[in-house]
């Protein structure tokens, strides 16, 4: 089924089911941001470990490692 097909299905549902259809995909979407957030926590865990982290709180030397991310 394509996603336009999908939507025209949606559209054809009543009220009540496409309130529970939105509260449906707001819920995925809620269980996927946390999925992405603990991943990324796992990846900041792993090079923590690694000692790929570093860690200030002096301004000049945070600008310049962001600086170097983009190069």
């Amino acid at each position: 089924m394509s996603f336009f097909e999908i939507i025209e299905e949606i559209k054809t549902l009543p009220t009540e089911d496409k309130i529970e259809v939105k509260e449906l995909i707001v819920k995925f979407l809620i269980e996927e941001r946390r999925k992405e957030i603990y991943n990324n926590y796992l990846e900041a865990k792993k090079m923590e470990g690694n000692g790929d982290l570093i860690f200030t709180s002096e301004t000049d030397e945070l600008m310049n490692m962001l600086e170097n991310v983009h190069d």
